[in-house]
């Protein structure tokens, strides 16, 4: 009985060291990559490449990737998957600053990058275009670009209510049009974001 209890008490060490050594690993290295070194990792073709996309889907959960960074990721990678990567990113963190870029891909020659601006457009801004097929001709794709052009505006206006309701922790309804000019000054609207007078 007691060659039990030495076996299980040496297993259960074993492992808690283990988990102890890990834990100091993650104190002592920062635990996950920053958003910088997951597009080094992204970018890196000597990787193979499903590391490279794990590495570009793990921007999703990284609060630090700015938008610029994902730009680069977006122009510099030679992988479609890593680039889709790098689109759901923008749409997640809802960086409105990227639409006209992303109108663009919609428009573009690949209907797989094609369909995952749609999808990053509808998670930045509330609009109620439907997302397409990647297969979709480029004629259904410019429909879709000019039904996006024509809700900017309004979608632009529920953006900024909600982010500014956000950051003043109020709700939407009760926000006035001063605190929204405050967080967004008329003058930085994005000229396709305007309304055509």
């Amino acid at each position: 009985m007691p060659k039990d209890n030495t076996l299980v008490i040496g297993l259960v060490s074993a492992i808690a060291l283990l988990l102890v050594g890990w834990g100091l690993y993650f104190l002592i290295f920062g635990g996950s990559p920053s958003a910088e070194e997951l597009v080094a990792i992204a970018l890196d073709t000597n990787l193979d490449e499903e590391t490279r996309i794990e590495a570009s889907r793990e921007l999703l959960n990284c609060d630090q990737a700015d938008y610029a960074l994902l730009k680069r990721l977006l122009d510099e990678s030679d992988l479609d998957e890593v680039r889709t990567g790098a689109l759901l990113a923008i749409g997640k963190h809802r960086y409105w600053e990227a639409v006209p870029m992303l109108l663009t891909l919609v428009e573009g020659d690949n209907p797989f990058l094609a369909e995952k601006a749609v999808y990053a457009i509808q998670l930045i801004l509330p609009t109620r275009c439907r997302s397409f097929s990647g297969s979709d001709p480029l004629e259904k794709r410019q429909e879709t670009v000019e039904k996006i052009k024509e809700e900017l505006p309004f979608a632009y206006v529920a953006f900024c209510f909600e982010k500014t309701a956000k950051k003043l922790g109020k709700n939407e309804a009760d926000v006035t049009q001063e605190e929204v000019d405050a967080e967004f000054p008329p003058q930085d609207i994005p000229e396709n974001m305007r309304f055509s007078e």
